[in-house]
């Protein structure tokens, strides 16, 4: 099994996220327009986090399980 980078995987997982919007709203065929999308909700994140403490939890116990795994 090939072993992939950080990089890649962001850009795998950024890629589906991308191709998910276009499920949301099918009007949203140019991929310039999607990929602008993306990037205000990434930017909106921390604040919806903030405001959201159950999404927030999720967040800190993926960030526990990470390190978990990558450090020795």
């Amino acid at each position: 099994m090939k072993s992939l980078t950080a990089l890649q995987v962001v850009s795998e997982e950024l890629e589906k996220f991308i191709n998910y919007l276009k499920t949301v709203d099918a009007e949203l065929l140019e991929q310039q327009e999607v990929t602008l999308l993306a990037a205000v909700l990434l930017e909106q994140l921390p604040t919806v986090l903030q405001s959201n403490p159950d999404p927030l939890k999720y967040v800190q116990q993926s960030d526990y399980r990470i390190k978990q795994k990558m450090r020795p």
